[in-house]
């Protein structure tokens, strides 16, 4: 049953990890899934200066305050997030505080639509986590009863937890190469519009490395299923006394 007890743990940590990043920023402030970090300095004699910092989410993104000075003399504007949706896109205004009124294409409702993959991988995850449950209690039950723990109706319940886990671990990969792919993208269009006087950089950060914890525990989850060398121990074991 090892292998089981350890399929029923990866699916669970694989769902609390994509429902944590499917309610990343701007719903949980604390995760998101890529950082705009943005540093403007101006030498001339205007002497002006923006710094600030964007973070990304599934349904949206959050600003750190804006500190701009202008002439020596520095304001600052309250920290804000955009209204959670799906395939949001940079606001003008806040396009304008930032001088990226020319870069709003960047984040765009192309771009973050797919984001969407994120709750439905959480959902496949989820059945995957009370498939893997279910099987577990069914062997544990029937090992009780006649002492071993595969019989064909359990070899068709590994089957049918094969069936679901396998399409979660093929969405949950997909789902983390469109983070990566996302940040490639909005890089590539950055390194385009830029001039060179602006500092800005695109990095991932926690929600993306937990996709892809989620992505390896629900592809050990699949292997477990299908791993016979638990039982097949405990069998002989018990066989053999």
């Amino acid at each position: 049953m090892l292998p089981s007890l350890l399929a029923v743990f990866a699916t669970f940590l694989a769902t609390l990890l994509l429902l944590l990043v499917s309610l990343s920023v701007p719903i949980i402030k604390s995760i998101d899934l890529f950082t705009l970090s943005i540093s403007y300095g101006s030498g001339t004699l205007i002497n002006s200066s923006i710094n600030a910092v964007m973070m990304f989410g599934v349904w949206g993104y959050c600003h750190s305050s804006i500190e701009v000075s202008l002439f020596g003399t520095g304001t600052q504007t309250k920290p804000s997030c955009s209204t959670p949706k799906l395939g949001y896109q940079l606001d003008s205004a806040t396009a304008r505080a930032l001088q990226l009124a020319d870069l709003t294409n960047i984040v765009s409702k192309a771009l973050t639509v797919p984001l969407v993959l994120h709750p439905i991988a959480c959902v496949l995850a989820f059945l995957s986590f009370i498939v893997t449950l279910f099987a577990l209690f069914r062997r544990r039950r029937h090992f009780e009863t006649y002492g071993t723990e595969r019989d064909g109706r359990s070899r068709f319940t590994s089957i049918i937890t094969f069936a679901i886990i396998l399409p979660a671990a093929i969405l949950t990969t997909v789902v983390f190469i469109v983070d990566v792919v996302l940040v490639a993208i909005a890089r590539n269009k950055l390194r385009d519009a830029l001039d060179g006087s602006r500092s800005i950089q695109l990095t991932w950060d926690s929600g993306v490395w937990m996709t892809l914890v989620a992505t390896l525990a629900l592809w050990f989850a699949l292997f477990a299923t299908v791993c016979p060398c638990g039982s097949r121990l405990r069998y002989r074991k018990r066989t053999y006394y």
